[in-house]
């Protein structure tokens, strides 16, 4: 059984910051978009 979760990435300067809405407290602030994606993985 697969889950679909909803991710959010905001980028504010040379920042990326992204949460799972779904699940509280997982979230990560990275330099690149690649790295914010595998955070969330």
């Amino acid at each position: 059984m697969k889950r679909k979760f909803t991710r959010v990435i905001n980028k504010s300067g040379k920042w990326y910051t992204g949460y799972i809405e779904e699940i509280p407290g997982v979230n990560t602030q990275v330099r690149t978009l690649k790295e914010v994606r595998e955070n969330l993985k």
